[in-house]
Parts: structure tokens; C-alpha cells; sequence
């Protein structure tokens, strides 16, 4: 897009702010913890997410001028929003690489704009349970990735966020207040399918009793669909398809990436960069000299098998096929021995690279598996719920998972002063946060860009058009982008291998999934050419 561009009706050097954003200290917050009111700064409007034509990232038409060499939009409640350039972050709002632009406001906020909005408060639900343990991704995930924070932790952490945020983002007079509340439903079962009635009882709740604007605390299918039918926004269900999000629209966003655009761009990169060499990075030898043939495990679950049926459409089209596709139960409790079956039918089918396409605990048993069947394969990782993290890569076999590489919609993950969900918290605080500080915190921060892009009429709707008109920007997840059937946030990839024996930043311990092509990031534009890792077989 070039150095310069124009962001909301505002020219703004990329470049020259990326390097302001990552290098300079936070400034402090505004005393009292309401957001600032600009009233100078650079020219241009932002509309409020108010357009009744979604529109992707467009300026706004300037409607009247306002002081300062401002342009205003007139806003619902009689004030006026404006880009403005005099933020801590210059033209943006802070020095965060997703920070949004930059915004003034000044005048009526319009009150009660929608259920859970008042003239002073947003509210939003969040509801506790087993949410660390199902973080951490089940019990024997945590105890060998070391994860121990309970629900303390979390609601500590998350508080902190939901101050500095409060504190630095244009919320028009208005404080985002979280509730917190013990549910009736079991988490983990909903995460499976389940669980319907008390997930709707839940929903129920946060949508009549608490009056919730929002959850954020949305994992599972079951609580996601019941608080769309009671009107309440949901972040952030786990991989839906496009045309579930569209079918929830205005009310369902994610972090994690859809599972159609997630297909999409793993077909383009196997059809490109995998299908038609050799498995020149399998364990077993054999395979070696063999043309690659592609294995490939799903859950069963409706809106997973929709993103896998077009992935098999899209091969088909290009004249390809998986040689062999398993659908299975999303049931922690029966993965292991499923494993059992699942590794044998792959090596009976000649599979010579099985992508898993799964939960992250699967991985951990299939690996353990392959290798008690003797079958050493090519292991293809597509960044599906985590398992392109370098902790979870380093608790799978390792003899197997050397031999794994593909695509991952995140980047290199830290742990520390070096993450940006570090340094929000400690903006506020001077303890340490919760160890999965950045899973709690892109859900939050994502609700936050769409308030401050909807403009004071907040509903639903302009939420929408608020994240569908935030401009695109680039940071530790990827890039950012929404619009019109693009309701996640991060939406292009990088290609990487995992090495058993490069330190990983983010815990100090051997296991690191190391980037290729110069950490280039694609969406379904992968270069043609085969994929090469240099790393023995």
C-alpha cells in the first residue's frame, strides 16, 4: 500500500508510525481514567459505525469543519467525532500496532443506545468456570506445558486490561464494565457440542439479568448461539465457518482466524508449495522417495466439516484429492484411544503426510501412537487452535514432531516484556499477569477497536461497521482486517518448521516452530514452488 495512506480520511506515514509505536514509552494515562477528549488535531472524519452500507476500511465524506482544522461527522446525541493527531500515539489512539486511529469527541453521547449501554457504562459478561484448565487446553496439557493460573489469576488480569483500555481508548464518556458471574454450564461439554440448556440458561442471564452489551468469554458453539438469540455480542467462538459468523451477524466475532479463509489458504499452500514433490521430510525413509500424499483428521462437528467439504471442493477443482480423511468426535475424553485407530487407518492408507486439522490435544496422543506403530510420517501443521504455539509443539513426540512444518496464522509467540499483553498490564500494574496474558487480552482489546470505531450511537450494528471501517494493521497476531464476511481478526499466515532444538522465546525451552520465507505473510497467495525446511529428515 505504500509509506503513505489514507487511514479514515487521514494521511498517515506507516512506516514512520510503525517505528514510534514499538520503540517509545506509554505515556500515562489520563488522571481519573476517563478517555481523553481531543479537541486539535489533524484533519479528516471518521464516520460512526453507524453506515447502514457496510463498507471495508473506506474514508468517510467530511460533513461540516470543525475547530482546529478539523472535519466532523455529526454523531447520534448531538456531539461530533473527528480523526484527530494529538493522541499519545499521534495519529493513533496509543503506540500498539492495532491501535485504532486517533479520535476526538465532543458532546451528547446519546444515553442508552442499545441494551447494556447507558450514558456512563458499557456492560460486559464474562463468565467463569473451568476457563484456565480449558485455556491451558485440559489437564494434561497443562501440567506438561507448566500452566498454573486459576481463576484469580485470569479475573486479576483481565480486570487490568479492561482499566487500561477505559483509560486510553475513545469510549464517547463512556466505562466498559466487566461482570463476572459463576455460570450453570459446563464449558468443556459445550465445547464438545453439548450442554444446549444450560448454556442457553446462561445466555439467558447475561442478557436479562446482568444486561450485558457483550461476552467475551465465548468458547464454545452452544453459549456463542444462545447469546446471539438474546442479542448479546459473542467473542470469540474458535475457528466457526464464514457463513456461520454471516448467519450470527451483527453479534459474532473472533480473534482466531475462520475456518474458511483457514481452508482456503491451506489448499492454495498445498496445491503450491506440497502437493506433487516428494516427502522428502518424512521420518520413515521409505517415504522419502515417494510423492506426497495427503491425510487429513477434522472434528466431526457441522461447521468444521463445512470449512473441510470446501477444502476437498477446492482440491477437487484442481484435478487433487486427499488420499484419506477422518472425521472425529470432539471428545476429550475418548481422544487417546481414538488415536489408536486414527494413526493405524493413515499408515494402512499410505499417508506419507498427515495434516492435522484438530484440537491441540490430539497431536499429543497421535504422536504417541505413531511412533508405538512404527509410523513416521510428514507432519503438516495448518494453525488450528494453538497448535502452532511452541508450547504445545514441545509436549508432542518429539522424534515425530521434528518432522512437522506448514502454515501458522500467528507469528513468533513471547512470553514477557516483550508481548504486548505484557506491557498493557503493567501499564496498570506491577505484579506479574496471568501466563496465558495474551489469550485474555486480543479478545478484550478487539471489543474495545469496535467501540471506539462505532462513534457514541453504540448497538450492535455499529460495532459492525466500527471493526468493518478500522483500518488494517499488523502486530504480533498477523494482520487485522474485517469486513463483510471477514468477522475475525487475523487473516494471513506465515510458512514454518518445527526445530526440537532452537530455544523457544517464549518459555526459555528447546521446541521453537522457525519461520520461512523471510516471515512473509500470505492469505491464498502462496508462491509456487516447493516448500523447502532446512532441517535433516
Amino acid at each position: 500500500k505504500g509509506a503513505s495512506e489514507r487511514v479514515l480520511g487521514l494521511d498517515v506515514d506507516r512506516n514512520a508510525l510503525g517505528e514510534t509505536f514499538q520503540s517509545e514509552p506509554v505515556a500515562p494515562s489520563t488522571p481519573g481514567g476517563a478517555s481523553p477528549l481531543v479537541t486539535t488535531g489533524g484533519t479528516g472524519t471518521v464516520r460512526p459505525g453507524g453506515s447502514s452500507t457496510p463498507t471495508r476500511n473506506a474514508p468517510p465524506e467530511p460533513t461540516s469543519t470543525g475547530s482546529g482544522g478539523e472535519s466532523a461527522a455529526p454523531a447520534s446525541g448531538g456531539g461530533a467525532v473527528a480523526t484527530a493527531g494529538n493522541c499519545e500515539g499521534g495519529a493513533r489512539q496509543t503506540r500498539e500496532p492495532y491501535s485504532p486511529p486517533c479520535i476526538t469527541f465532543s458532546g451528547d453521547n446519546g444515553g442508552a443506545t442499545s441494551p447494556g449501554v447507558t450514558g456512563d457504562t458499557i456492560t460486559v459478561a464474562f463468565r467463569e468456570g473451568n476457563l484456565p484448565s480449558l485455556y491451558a487446553v485440559a489437564g494434561q496439557v497443562a501440567e506438561k506445558a507448566n500452566i498454573k493460573d486459576n481463576e484469580d489469576d485470569v479475573r486479576r488480569t483481565m480486570v487490568a486490561y479492561f482499566d487500561y483500555f477505559n483509560k486510553k481508548f475513545q469510549l464517547y464518556g463512556r466505562q466498559v464494565k466487566p461482570v463476572f458471574y459463576k455460570g450453570q454450564g459446563d464449558q468443556l461439554a459445550e465445547f464438545f457440542g453439548s450442554g444446549v440448556e444450560t448454556a442457553n440458561a446462561d445466555a439467558v442471564k447475561v442478557g436479562q439479568e446482568i444486561k450485558g452489551f457483550a461476552d467475551l468469554s465465548v468458547l464454545s458453539t452452544p453459549y456463542a448461539e444462545a447469546l446471539v438469540r438474546q442479542k448479546v455480542i459473542a467473542i470469540p467462538p474458535i475457528h466457526m465457518s464464514r457463513q456461520w459468523y454471516e448467519k450470527q451477524a451483527p453479534y459474532a466475532y473472533g480473534v482466531f482466524v475462520d475456518c474458511s479463509r483457514l481452508l482456503e489458504s491451506v489448499i492454495d499452500y498445498g496445491l503450491k508449495r506440497l502437493i506433487g514433490f516428494k516427502a522428502r521430510y518424512a521420518g520413515d525413509p521409505s517415504y522419502r522417495s515417494l510423492d506426497r500424499t495427503l491425510g487429513l483428521i477434522v472434528p466431526e462437528e457441522p461447521w468444521y466439516q463445512e470449512c473441510a467439504n470446501e477444502g476437498d471442493r477446492l482440491l477437487r477443482a484442481a484435478g487433487k484429492k486427499l488420499t484419506h480423511r477422518i472425521n472425529y468426535k470432539l471428545d476429550f475424553t475418548r481422544l487417546s484411544s481414538d488415536a489408536v485407530g486414527m494413526v493405524a487407518q493413515m499408515k494402512d492408507k499410505g499417508v506419507t503426510t498427515l495434516i492435522c486439522g484438530c484440537d491441540p490435544i490430539l497431536p499429543l496422543f497421535l504422536t504417541t501412537q505413531a511412533t508405538q506403530q512404527n509410523y513416521r510420517p510428514e507432519w503438516g501443521v495448518i494453525g488450528t487452535a494453538l497448535t502452532d504455539v511452541d508450547l504445545l509443539g514441545q509436549i508432542y513426540d518429539q522424534e515425530q514432531w521434528r518432522h512437522a512444518a506448514g502454515i501458522s496464522f500467528l507469528d513468533d509467540i513471547y512470553q514477557g516484556t516483550k508481548t504486548e499483553a505484557y506491557r498493557t498490564y503493567r501499564e496498570i500494574r506491577n505484579d506479574e499477569p496471568a501466563f496465558i496474558a495474551s489469550v485474555l487480552y486480543y479478545p478484550i482489546l478487539m471489543f474495545f477497536l469496535g467501540v471506539h470505531m462505532a462513534g457514541p450511537n453504540l448497538s450492535p450494528s455499529t460495532f459492525e461497521q466500527g471493526l468493518f471501517n478500522y483500518p488494517e494493521a499488523v502486530g504480533e497476531t498477523g494482520t487485522w482486517n474485517f469486513g463483510p464476511g471477514d468477522r475475525t481478526a487475523t487473516d494471513d499466515a506465515r510458512e514454518m518448521y518445527y526445530d526440537p532444538k532452537i530455544v523457544s522465546p517464549f518459555n526459555g525451552e528447546p521446541g521453537k516452530y522457525v519461520k520461512t520465507l523471510d516471515g512473509k505473510r500470505f492469505t491464498n497467495n502462496w508462491p509456487a514452488g516447493e516448500a523447502v525446511f532446512p532441517v535433516e529428515p
